[in-house]
């Protein structure tokens, strides 16, 4: 977000190649985010074996919540940048809002088990 036009936080310029790499990023980003959700949901109920459930219906209820929270997402996300828009100009709502997921990307990261995940994979090795 810091890189789709200028940046006073990374004092960086309206730039073409910025915004184009930007734009990438968030590319990028957005396939990061939305294919592993959906595994890691189901993953956390399975993980619990004393629960009693159908897991097709899990399945469904999982995949209901993260479609709904998606389209939640999408509603807000312009609204909420409209208005920081309108009352900080375009430059300081992104900053706004790059900061902000850079602090989610952190308290995820580290709640989600950090590093541990690439020295603890659940997949074999053939």
């Amino acid at each position: 977000m810091a890189l789709v036009g200028q940046s006073n936080v990374l004092g960086l310029n309206a730039d073409a190649d910025f915004v184009l790499l930007g734009l990438v990023f968030i590319g990028c980003a957005a396939a990061m985010i939305a294919i592993p959700v959906m595994p890691e949901c189901l993953e956390a109920i399975e993980e619990c074996q004393d629960l009693n459930f159908d897991p097709e219906e899990v399945n469904n209820e999982v995949a209901g919540i993260f479609v709904t929270a998606t389209g939640i997402g999408e509603a807000i996300g312009p609204i909420i940048s409209s208005i920081l828009n309108h009352h900080y100009g375009f430059t300081i709502a992104q900053d706004y809002c790059a900061s902000f997921l850079l602090c989610y990307l952190l308290i995820y990261f580290f709640l989600g088990g950090g590093f541990s995940i690439f020295f603890n994979s659940k997949i074999e090795k053939e």
